[in-house]
């Protein structure tokens, strides 16, 4: 009981939360300075760039480079930024380029259709919506900038996933789970991946109250130039009004959106067929 209450404390120690938010100030400081310069650094350079001795500076970049963010040479010791804070900046920049290249779109979409408009990225296995245009004179329904959302029962889930290899897929559903939202979402792996291929051939994917009951949801992918699906576009509405021909007359437009922004993101259907 004793080294319970002991560990106990010592997670809570408010010494203790301290001490972990400057070491998390620290690293981030190394990495900032690493990524304003060109070429590699060594020990003693960024030691003296964030004002810490370098036994620290030494155990914080150890740290980093377990995790992928800082790679040091191993002929010159010197250190760089690794492949996954690369990897960050150039996911912020394909977003900001999105973004940029989509707003004009969407608004138009809104303007032609009446409907509103989402666009989503799939992060860090969950949907996230980036931006959305709303019609104000329409029932909101639960997706809103800088939400999260499952993959697995709506429709801008089932077109991000359906751009990776099933493999993938399973392996995503595992972390995440597939809870049973409503009486029609798909709860069994196999028969979501019978479900993706049939996306996949259609080019677009539907929640039919899937996530939501007394809603449906259309989406469409979005391509960058090596032809990846790197985002997903989605219109909603009720059910009410949101039947299968209602549903058509969207379809159209949505997918003519989605075709122009990955065009201006650099696809191109002819060379990536």
């Amino acid at each position: 009981m004793e080294l319970i209450s002991r560990n106990n404390r010592r997670r809570g120690n408010p010494q203790n939360k301290a001490k972990a938010a400057g070491t998390l100030e620290k690293g981030l400081a190394l990495l900032e300075w690493l990524s304003r310069g060109k070429g590699e650094f060594t020990l003693m350079h960024l030691a003296n760039a964030v004002s810490l001795p370098p036994s620290t500076t030494h155990r914080i970049l150890a740290a980093l480079g377990r995790l992928g963010y800082v790679e040091q040479d191993q002929e010159t010791r010197h250190y760089r930024l690794g492949h996954k804070a690369v990897g960050f900046a150039a996911s912020i920049l394909q977003q900001i380029d999105m973004l940029r290249e989509a707003r004009s779109l969407l608004q138009n979409f809104v303007s032609k259709t009446g409907e509103s408009i989402t666009l989503a990225t799939l992060e860090d296995k969950e949907v996230l919506v980036i931006e959305k245009v709303e019609v104000f004179d329409r029932p909101r329904l639960f997706l809103h900038i800088g939400r999260r959302a499952p993959v697995h029962s709506t429709a801008l889930g089932k077109v991000l996933l359906a751009g990776l290899p099933d493999r993938e897929v399973l392996n995503i559903l595992r972390r995440t789970g597939m809870p049973r939202l409503t009486p029609n979402t798909i709860v069994s792996p196999k028969q979501f991946l019978h479900h993706l291929r049939r996306v996949r051939q259609l080019g677009y994917a539907i929640d039919d109250e899937e996530t939501v009951l007394g809603a449906r949801c259309l989406a469409v992918p979005v391509y960058n130039h090596l032809g990846r699906v790197i985002g997903a576009l989605s219109s909603s509405g009720p059910t009410s009004i949101w039947t299968d021909r209602y549903m058509k007359t969207v379809l159209r437009p949505l997918r003519n959106v989605a075709h122009e922004l990955s065009v201006r993101l650099g696809y191109s259907p002819w060379v990536n067929q």
